[in-house]
């Protein structure tokens, strides 16, 4: 992806100082905040000018998570940490920085963290770069990026198995047509296979363009289940009809401790790549997609209990 568009701003260069402070001075005042940073100081109080904003600001911060101190650095990241209206969000794959609020942005090599270092950036406080900007951080946020939830803190609340069955559901319908489709085809044989172009399946392309829609969340959730299905045998589970229409047998969701185990097992937010990157790996499994789901949902599901 290459992204290019003109602005209009201020060049400045900055050694132990905050180039951004320009940006920093505008929290109190402003609606909604971003913060696109490689990593944030947990060892000095650069978090707490996020205090100064108002209670109904709209805060976002987009950050990796550098490898050393990782317990610490996503201490400091709580989400509880922040007021209600902060989002944090992990993104593997960010390099970049951009701190802005709705009247200024600052776009350069500064962290947002303590001073130190010699930076070089841009200050602007053009509307339409602006705009820009955070449509490009959306974009994003989108694609390449997961909602850090309380759960990678210990806290398996956040994961709310019964938020995503639908687009479980809908991934398995659009797998098995896709699987049916090439069984059908798998009952003849073609010798000269080299001298003939593959068979290409409406369905197939149904299947990437649902699992392309997905944000990282969904993408993150489906692997989960996917090679919960693939890999996890509890001496039971419960009978779930995916073709059914309704899930009038469920009244809770239990499995949080499975998914805190598959969490640490694959490395939780290690290794990740963008939403399309994670889609094309569940694509390569698309055969074996509706048995390996179907499977894990029924071992995450607990089926509702007798009444008295």
């Amino acid at each position: 992806m290459n992204t290019t568009f003109p602005i209009s701003g201020q060049f400045i260069a900055t050694r132990e100082e905050q180039g951004y402070q320009a940006v920093i001075d505008t929290f109190s005042s402003t609606k909604w905040i971003d913060i696109v940073t490689y990593s944030i100081s947990y060892k000095n109080s650069v978090l707490n000018t996020l205090k100064s904003s108002p209670l109904d600001c709209q805060t976002r911060i987009v950050s990796n998570i550098p490898g050393n101190n990782k317990e610490q650095y996503l201490k400091a990241l709580k989400p509880d940490s922040f007021n209600n209206h902060t989002k944090v969000y992990l993104d593997l794959t960010n390099h970049g920085k951009i701190i802005m609020t709705d009247s200024i942005a600052y776009i350069g090599s500064a962290n947002f963290s303590g001073s130190g270092f010699t930076d070089f950036g841009i200050l602007t406080d053009d509307n339409e770069t602006i705009r820009k900007l955070k449509a490009i951080v959306d974009d994003s946020c989108r694609r390449s990026a997961f909602y850090y939830s309380p759960a990678y803190a210990g806290n398996l609340d956040a994961f709310h198995l019964a938020d995503h069955l639908e687009m479980l559901r809908n991934v398995w319908h659009l797998a098995k047509k896709y699987k049916d489709a090439m069984a059908k085809d798998s009952k003849s044989f073609i010798i000269d296979v080299g001298e003939i172009e593959p068979k290409k399946y409406p369905e197939e392309d149904k299947l990437a363009e649902y699992l392309y829609s997905l944000d990282m969340n969904q993408i993150m959730m489906l692997q989960y289940v996917m090679y919960i299905g693939r890999d996890y045998n509890p001496s039971d589970y419960t009978d779930y009809d995916f073709s059914g229409t309704k899930y009038a047998d469920i009244s809770e969701i239990t499995g949080d401790e499975i998914i805190k185990f598959f969490f640490d097992d694959y490395n939780g937010i290690s290794n990740w790549e963008d939403n399309v990157a994670e889609a094309n790996h569940i694509m390569c499994k698309s055969m074996a997609l509706p048995s390996y789901l179907e499977r894990g949902v029924k071992k995450l599901i607990k089926k509702k209990e007798a009444q008295p």
